[in-house]
């Protein structure tokens, strides 16, 4: 019987000695033009005094679109029909020195009709297209890149947009020109998993003993047993069996 107390304690407490925390950092990207140099935005570092860094995930939520250019290269107004546009787009986030990740999507821009003035440029927008993608870092000599020196610790990281060959298309007039441009925009979202301070590391040993706590209780009892009734219960119905008698003999 003490056997199996010592078992369940040792088991129980070692499950809940240890549990990771997670802190969030956002930044919103404002609109960032295909082919444009890249813009810059601050990224918040993780703080050490919170406990040990064990994972960082970076992830970027947002849109692209593409747009019509319709070019009137007339003396006179012009109208024009079904001008629609496609494009691969290419949007990456960069931390110089700490790491880079990206995603590629084709943009589309269709079923514009309109008029563009004598001279003049005009752009109808596509369908925002959802971009979503992410990168999960765990190993070591990464993650430790991105502790800082405190809680306002942070570093510069870029937000690129490029894009390849477009296919335009649409019917005008002799002097009516089509052509295409994308941008993108979102909010990109740092997550450090990390071990807090207050919390004490489960060691080896510890886990051994419990386990060994387990094993010898588990022999004294097929000892005492028939070979042939012996099973060993799961865990939880098995201290949940034991505290009910022992609830049972101390009334």
């Amino acid at each position: 019987m003490k056997f199996k107390s010592l078992a369940c304690a040792a088991l129980l407490s070692l499950t809940g000695a240890a549990h990771a925390s997670l802190v969030e950092y956002h930044a919103s990207l404002s609109t960032q033009a295909a082919g444009s140099p890249a813009s810059s935005f601050s990224l918040q570092l993780f703080d050490p005094s919170l406990g040990a860094l064990q994972s960082v995930e970076l992830s970027f939520d947002g849109s692209v679109t593409d747009q019509v250019r319709v070019t009137n290269g007339n003396a006179v107004d012009a109208g024009f029909t079904n001008a629609h546009a496609s494009v691969p787009v290419t949007v990456g986030i960069n931390l110089p020195t700490l790491v880079s990740f990206s995603a590629k999507l084709t943009a589309a821009a269709n079923a514009a009709s309109g008029t563009v003035a004598a001279g003049q440029v005009s752009y109808f927008n596509g369908t925002a297209n959802p971009l979503n993608m992410a990168t999960l870092l765990e190993d070591a000599s990464i993650v430790s890149r991105f502790v800082g020196q405190g809680s306002g610790d942070t570093t510069t990281a870029l937000f690129l947009v490029s894009s390849g060959l477009a296919t335009v298309g649409g019917t005008a007039t002799s002097g009516v020109y089509f052509g295409s441009r994308a941008f993108a925009l979102g909010d990109v979202t740092v997550s450090y998993v990390y071990q807090p301070v207050s919390a004490v590391p489960v060691p080896a040993s510890a886990w051994l003993l419990g386990s060994g706590v387990l094993s010898m209780g588990a022999f004294m009892r097929r000892r005492r047993a028939p070979s042939n009734a012996f099973t060993l219960a799961p865990l939880g119905r098995w201290c949940s069996h034991f505290n009910t008698r022992r609830s049972s003999s101390w009334a």
